[in-house]
């Protein structure tokens, strides 16, 4: 038995994977990276229960992903990445 202990994300041409979810590019409003320190608050003491969380206790960094749906009751989408910042730049590109 294998376990995964990172999420696994994919970017194409109309979704953002994170695992089996998916976010569409076009309702990105933002992509923050964040630091470690920044990783660690927003998943401590200023945690959104509401928010969508793919993350790794492995893994110190993460981006915040920032988005528009009315339907979606998730208020941001949180995914611990080693390259935070190479990520939101592909999604700046593509939102």
């Amino acid at each position: 038995m294998g376990w995964k202990l990172s999420p696994v994300i994919k970017v194409d041409e109309q979704f953002l994977y994170a695992n089996r979810a998916k976010l569409p590019l076009k309702i990105i409003t933002k992509a923050t990276p964040l630091n470690a320190r920044e990783t660690t608050k927003i998943r401590g003491v200023e945690a959104d229960p509401r928010c969508f969380s793919a993350t790794s206790p492995l893994i110190n960094t993460a981006i915040r992903i920032d988005f528009k749906d009315k339907d979606d009751p998730h208020t941001y989408w949180l995914i611990s990445t080693r390259k935070a910042l190479e990520l939101s730049k592909v999604l700046s590109t593509k939102a």
